[in-house]
């Protein structure tokens, strides 16, 4: 998923990570499993990312904190966040 300033997030294998032009790719969160869905928020601070074990977790991306965990369902493939905010 593009970020502004060229950045990336992108899901992998059990994680999340941001990937900056010219830097390596830093740890933004961990998951349980493959991260399929991602979306940023409108403001592009947040990242709501769904595992295939239907984890779906919101990220700060600024602080690179977890912002908080949603209940548990089946696996997520596709994440969005409502444009109005």
């Amino acid at each position: 998923m593009a970020l502004p300033g060229g950045r990336l997030a992108l899901g992998r294998r059990n994680e999340i990570v941001l990937v900056s032009p010219g830097s390596k790719p830093v740890r933004l969160g961990v998951h349980e499993e493959w991260v399929y869905g991602l979306a940023a928020s409108p403001r592009h601070d947040l990242l709501l990312a769904g595992d295939n074990k239907g984890n779906a977790r919101v990220w700060d991306i600024t602080r690179r904190k977890l912002r908080c965990e949603l209940p548990r369902s089946a696996g997520l493939r596709a994440a969005s966040f409502d444009p109005s905010g």
